[in-house]
């Protein structure tokens, strides 16, 4: 069941996501440094330099001993991982490298396999269309330092409201599959209302390692989904150097410390606290709908080097939320009241054996929520429990891998509900409802990856379920080749057919299947890079079918050392049919354009971002019937659909970087939403009898800004 209740969360978007807008750190554009022998000073060749907030990023000495860092990459990390087989490790700040530059590395014995755990290989990461760092995620000024929000802000997310709840390429959110080390998330955002859209992730974004992007063609490694997946790891190296920092701002305190245990354990430990007083405060025209918000989360994310060859990583987290919005109803206004209690848990233990790798996961995920206006009350309670083993062989020009998971969601729903989605007043007839839905998901899958040359790569994979309790027999497949045209072209196409059961809140079971093809072609030149795809999808479910025909392209180019820009293009044709009608589907939009520009300098970074884009289908109402009953207007709406207006949107954020002794740092920032005040109609609001309304507005111009102290 879905009730319009989610319209104020939409302002909350901004708001409680600001804090998040963390520090955004300017270099020079270019570093440089030499690594030699401590003791006779032979220069090292091959010696490894790692940005140690992303291990992704880095450079190798070449045969003098030299290195030269891109500081367009590094940015913010502030910190180096020198590493050379043999020597021992060594942290080295981009402030300590630019008034020496010569790094020494003393001779050790220690194994590397006590400074890194390694991470579960994917084996479709030859395809992925998309990675994003943790930099990436905190320059984008539309990402708020929220991943989530950073994946909506790419040209293949087609999301059309300012929430976390993430679309892929005309798809909807519930086909969407969200996986944080390899388990299944399905209530990955906060504030989320009856219809599962919340306003950004619980994810926090300092201990991401690598975040993987499958706008579409999800690998079947992953199961349950139908149409694009995103894959979250947290970090895999032991901290060798204890760290904290501190945040305050309008809506938030938040602490954060990172503590090494020995060669073979660290911990990461987070909590945050966001009041609504301050922010408010300050923005009482954005926000005169937005009565109160509070939260409070604690993370906590652990990694063992158990023995050589064998890790351990865990995280549990845990959240407390509740806010309180003016809601507007033509039968009623008033206070609508949410509040939520949620745990997560993931471990995570991998087994290297001579010809792979070992992996098992689980994950337990608990919630509770309950919503009330008027005289209407809701309670539910979400249940999810997973558990896969896996193994994986990666060789040189081959890899494979195979694995079995059990997935079991169970949902209770209990309340007061409306009669009639129309009346909500505290006379409207209403009744009680109790449900308890689940569903057992018991699958196999295999993928298999081939690559005769560097040029060259095909990739294979089924995943086929064990019918529970009444379950039909399902078969999802899928393949890739990726062709590596010449040095600067790239091109990807991929196809399958994928199963999924969603469960939805109030819904209950959704079979979804999915049928699609797509072409990426990806270029690399220089100061200019591209993406572009066209792609086709068919999905059916329960007694709907729809069809999706799209293209899209980004451009990036790096104009100067201190600016860079992007923009890109998305046009969809979507429709749907049930019962015998078809329709133009939500997703079906001519234009979706986004655009920005980025400049650094002496430790100021300024990020603006562009979003224009056309307004969605709707049936409006033309008219409205009394129901004595219940003393009450039913609307009658039109057969025929309207577009709303268009959707304009320009963001803008700042960050300024000042050092303190002892290689602190503190860091200024600030960021304006929507800072030309566009009037963006999300929905209408009717009168009583519906014979006039006023515009719902998207998010109005909000100010936020706050600081982060970083204790090394």
């Amino acid at each position: 069941m879905r009730s319009n209740v989610s319209s104020p969360s939409i302002f909350v978007t901004i708001v409680l996501g600001a804090w998040l807008s963390g520090p955004v750190v300017a270099q020079p554009s270019s570093a440089s440094g030499k690594v030699i022998d401590a003791r006779d000073g032979t220069p090292l060749i091959g010696v490894h330099i790692i940005s140690f907030s992303n291990w992704r990023t880095g450079t190798t000495t070449n045969a003098e001993g030299i290195f030269t860092l891109d500081m367009g990459q590094f940015g913010s990390a502030d910190t180096l991982i020198v590493q050379y087989v043999g020597y021992g490790e060594k942290l080295v700040t981009l402030s300590q490298l630019q008034q020496n530059a010569t790094v020494k590395l003393e001779p050790k014995t220690q194994s590397m396999e006590q400074v890194t755990i390694n991470a579960e290989r994917i084996i479709a990461e030859e395809f992925v269309v998309k990675k994003i760092s943790k930099l990436d995620i905190y320059k984008n000024p539309s990402a708020k330092a929220d991943p989530l929000l950073a994946v909506n802000a790419m040209p293949s997310s087609t999301t059309v409201d300012e929430t976390a709840s993430v679309s892929f390429r005309g798809s909807s959110p519930a086909e969407t599959g969200i996986f944080f080390n390899h388990v299944p998330t399905y209530d990955a955002v906060r504030f989320a209302q009856l219809t599962g859209i919340g306003t950004f992730s619980f994810f926090n974004t300092e201990m991401i390692g690598s975040l993987y992007v499958f706008p579409g063609n999800p690998p079947l490694e992953y199961g349950n989904t139908s149409s694009g997946l995103i894959a979250i790891e947290t970090s895999n190296t032991i901290v060798e150097k204890n760290r904290t920092s501190l945040s305050l701002s309008l809506a938030n305190l938040g602490v954060n410390h990172q503590q090494r245990i020995n060669d073979k354990q660290s911990i990461m430990v987070y909590g945050n606290f966001q009041p609504s007083g301050p922010l408010r405060a300050l923005n009482r025209v954005s926000l005169e709908r937005i009565k109160r918000f509070e939260t409070r989360e604690t993370g906590v994310h652990y990694i063992n080097q158990l023995a050589p060859g064998l890790s351990l990583k865990s995280f549990h987290y845990v959240l407390s939320e509740r806010y309180t919005f003016d809601f507007r109803a033509p039968t009623f206004g008033g206070d609508f009241l949410q509040e939520k209690k949620r745990t997560f848990h993931v471990v995570n233990l991998m087994k290297r054996t001579k010809k792979g790798a070992i992996g098992i996961n689980g994950g337990f995920n608990a919630s509770q929520t309950e919503l009330g206006y008027s005289r209407f009350t809701y309670r539910i309670g979400n249940t999810d429990s997973y558990g896969s083993v896996t193994y994986t062989v990666a060789k040189k020009r081959a890899g494979w891998k195979a694995g079995v998971a059990y997935d079991d969601r169970l949902q209770k729903f209990f309340g007061l509900v409306p009669e009639f989605q129309y009346a909500f007043g505290e006379t409207a007839p209403a009744m009680n409802v109790a449900s308890v839905t689940g569903r057992k998901i018991l699958d196999a899958f295999a993928s298999y990856k081939y690559t005769p040359s560097k040029l060259l790569a095909f990739g294979w994979a089924l995943r086929k379920n064990i019918p529970l309790a009444g379950q039909s027999h399902t078969l999802s497949h899928q393949s890739s080749v990726s062709i590596q045209v010449n040095k600067k072209n790239r091109f990807t196409v991929g196809s399958g057919t994928f199963h999924q059961l969603a469960l939805l809140q109030g819904e209950g079971v959704s079979k979804i299947k999915s049928q699609q093809v797509a072409v990426d072609h990806s270029l690399s030149a220089g100061r200019l890079s591209a993406a572009n795809a066209v792609f086709f999808k068919k999905i059916e479910k329960k007694e709907t079918a729809a069809r999706v025909l799209g293209i899209e392209s980004y451009w990036s180019y790096k104009l100067a050392e201190k600016w860079l820009a992007d923009i890109s293009y998305t046009g969809i044709e979507a429709t749907e049919k049930e019962n015998g009608n078809t329709k133009k589907a939500i997703y079906d939009l001519d234009f979706f354009i986004r655009g920005g520009a980025q400049w650094s300098n002496r430790g100021w970074t300024v990020g603006c971002r562009y979003i224009f884009r056309q307004g969605t289908w709707f049936y409006p109402v033309v008219g409205s019937t009394y129901n004595n009953r219940f003393d009450v207007f039913e609307p009658l709406t039109s057969p025929l659909q309207s577009r709303q207006p268009a959707y304009n949107l320009i963001d803008l954020s700042f960050s300024k970087l000042l050092p303190l002794p002892k290689d602190d740092g503190l860091v200024l920032f600030a960021s304006v939403s929507n800072i030309a005040d566009f009037k963006n109609v999300r929905d209408r609001a009717y009168s009583a009898d519906y014979s006039s309304f006023e515009n719902e507005l998207f998010n109005r111009r909000t100010i936020y800004a706050g600081l982060m102290w970083v204790i090394q």
